[in-house]
């Protein structure tokens, strides 16, 4: 592990490295940041080691930062030595665990097919980063093979949804600016059912699980406005959720979470 000692939030590696806590920035650099004992250790798992790392002074010794280096490559990443201010100007959190990773953007063809096998999930545009980290946690944990995002959709990989995901986002085929036009005809074409998640005004979704398939793509809307029609009119199904509780809606991961888990349930029995 080769150690620099930085003590000023001024230091050139600390400016790159906050740089991309910005869209702009990580345009540019085609990297962020990852933050985190557990997002970093998915990261490493999913074979995207770090470039650098920015430990805490009261960190760099501790029993996590030694498990973290055994991980495959992470004991030759350079660790800068930091103070808890710096890693405070580095982390999205209030409440930072004292370790910084910049990671370089995977690209998306690197981890496999962008087809459908059995379940995916494409939203038209999602605005959240934090909704868009939990609804990419929502379809690794089903199982998705993919997440497709239109246009104007949050950054998948912005620190909140980066951590919102708890490193969710490293283990899913991630496709942004999707053409969902495009995209319908093509998963259609391959035989997968287009599900399309209606807050009101759908088929019950038990209903729609029996009579479910074992290949389904689900589309998601705007967290505001919901789907568009004319994507609406594309699917195969509209479907929407009891709510005998009477809420108008729920938010749009836990609306995915329950759809998706609904078809899981009834694949797996």
């Amino acid at each position: 592990m080769k150690v620099t000692i930085v003590t000023s939030a001024d230091n050139p590696q600390v400016r790159d490295m906050a740089s991309l806590l910005t869209a702009r920035g990580r345009r540019k650099g085609g990297a962020f940041l990852a933050e985190g004992f557990k997002v970093i250790e998915e990261a490493v798992r999913a074979g995207l080691v770090p470039v650098r790392l920015a430990v805490q002074n009261e960190v760099i010794e501790s029993d996590r930062m030694r498990a973290l280096l055994k991980l495959p490559g992470v004991d030759a990443v350079p660790v800068l030595k930091v103070p808890r201010g710096i890693i405070k100007k580095l982390s999205a959190v209030e409440t930072p665990q004292g370790v910084v990773a910049e990671i370089r953007r995977p690209d998306p063809l690197r981890r496999g097919t962008l087809r459908c096998a059995g379940l995916a999930v494409a939203c038209e545009c999602i605005q959240d980063p934090r909704n868009l980290g939990l609804l990419a946690r929502a379809a690794h944990a089903a199982g998705a093979s993919a997440l497709f995002l239109g246009p104007g959709s949050a950054d998948p990989f912005h620190a909140h949804a980066v951590n919102g995901s708890a490193g969710s986002v490293f283990h899913l085929n991630i496709v942004a600016n999707a053409d969902m036009a495009g995209l319908l005809s093509e998963m259609r074409a391959e035989g997968t059912e287009v599900w399309a998640a209606a807050a009101s005004g759908g088929e019950p979704l038990p209903r729609a699980v029996s009579a479910a398939g074992d290949r389904m793509l689900l589309l998601l809307g705007n967290e505001g406005a919901g789907l568009s029609p004319a994507l609406q009119a594309r699917a195969d199904r509209l479907v929407s959720i009891p709510m005998p509780g009477g809420a108008e809606s729920l938010n749009i991961a836990v609306s995915a979470a329950v759809i998706l888990f609904a078809f899981v349930m009834k694949n797996s029995a």
